[in-house]
């Protein structure tokens, strides 16, 4: 599902700069993580704003990205919802490796939580992002997809009316069976479900669900239910026992009193998803039905599904590509086949959402977000705020728990 560039087009590293891969030209970074970096491009034919997340064989743990390097590509191409970020191509280059996805330019949860006046969401705008993660995950775990480490900042805002948000980083996802569970400690700690801590505890798509509940938390009450403090005289090892421990306790009356100006529905779903018996976890299908999430609203994103093209789009998009490539729709329509992800299949996908996307967005009803301003009780029994915690996170993986994942 990889193709390989040749060596004309300006494919090396880049360990400095990268100026351009393939058919897009680098317009400036957007991140940096463990084992890659992300960076904003445009697709010099079509003139669409892409984001390529760009692995490096070369820098960190060569043999777990080698082991993984295809992973998240294929996971992402078995996904196909408006609330999961895109995959539209592959790109191969010596020991570098593009993923071309789709571009969501209004920034990730995190931030935009610690930029409101009360330092949270309020509950209809908890419950909009809600009801399309709920959405995401019953998508993706019906086709046997874990991501394994949803957090605030892997949900981002598809654009600047803050309406729509997607899943991003599927590094660390996996595919699972009722007959094949996974067992690799890895994840972020403090989104991290009780059973992930136990090492060899074969899990599935439940510790998204406790994640779920963490994410929750945080957009109605603005700062993590279990974090402990960063205290320089405590070793990471004691920080994350002492994390451990309340993962393993679950809600106490600490939780209970943040939660207490928040409804009734709200605090009964997140008491059910941070719940650390796997077995009295809600499920996916019983959150569908859940009274928070299914309160006053006049149209349910969460029951938004990408349906298939027609005919005439589908011949139309491979007309339009087959003119601007200078090649027949034959040719065409034979790479789509052979190569779904190569450069000709990545115009296509790329057209090809941008039509979903366009269709999706006239059945939503416009809707005005409104963030709560309210002054509340300051809650000092929790460590930290999620304000506090951007100048303080950065730990992505279960401190001296990660290791290879299967």
């Amino acid at each position: 599902m990889t193709r390989t560039n040749n060596a004309t087009e300006s494919c090396a590293i880049a360990k400095k700069s990268l100026v351009r891969v393939g058919k897009y030209q680098m317009l400036g970074p957007l991140g940096k993580g463990n084992f890659a970096r992300v960076e904003e491009a445009i697709h010099t034919v079509l003139g669409v704003k892409v984001a390529i997340k760009i692995i490096d064989l070369e820098q960190g743990k060569k043999d777990y990205v080698m082991k993984n390097l295809t992973r998240e590509a294929k996971v992402l191409s078995m996904l196909q919802h408006p609330s999961i970020v895109r995959l539209y191509e592959t790109i191969r280059c010596g020991s570098v490796y593009y993923l071309v996805t789709e571009l969501a330019t209004g920034g990730d949860l995190c931030t935009h939580i610690k930029e409101q006046p009360a330092g949270k969401l309020d509950e209809n705008t908890a419950r909009l992002y809600a009801r399309q993660l709920v959405a995401a995950l019953k998508h993706m775990h019906s086709r046997g997809v874990v991501h394994r480490d949803l957090k605030m900042e892997n949900i981002v805002l598809q654009n600047e009316r803050k309406e729509q948000i997607k899943i991003v980083d599927f590094g660390l996802s996996n595919v699972y069976t009722n007959s094949n569970l996974l067992r690799t400690q890895c994840g972020s700690p403090e989104y991290a479900a009780p059973e992930l801590f136990v090492v060899g505890k074969r899990y599935g798509p439940e510790v998204d669900l406790w994640s779920l509940g963490v994410v929750l938390y945080v957009m109605v009450i603005g700062q993590l239910p279990f974090l402990c403090s960063r205290d320089e005289w405590m070793s990471s090892e004691e920080r994350r026992r002492k994390l451990m421990i309340q993962i393993n306790r679950g809600l106490t009356s600490i939780q209970e009193k943040a939660m207490c100006q928040t409804s009734i529905e709200c605090r009964n779903l997140i008491n059910r998803l941070l719940v650390p018996s796997v077995r009295e976890r809600i499920t996916i299908r019983e959150i569908l039905d859940h009274p928070w999430i299914l309160a006053s609203s006049n149209s349910n994103p969460h029951l938004c599904s990408d349906n298939d093209l027609n005919v005439s789009d589908h011949l139309a998009m491979m007309t339009e590509i087959a003119t601007v490539m200078r090649t027949t729709v034959a040719v065409v329509e034979a790479e789509i086949t052979k190569r779904k992800y190569g450069e000709i299949g990545g115009m296509y996908n790329i057209k090809e959402h941008k039509l979903r996307s366009n269709a999706a967005a006239c059945q939503l009803a416009p809707r005005i977000l409104r963030n709560s301003a309210s002054r509340t009780e300051d809650v000092s029994s929790s460590p930290m705020t999620i304000r506090e915690l951007g100048a303080t996170r950065s730990p992505c993986r279960l401190g001296t728990l990660v290791a290879r994942c299967n």
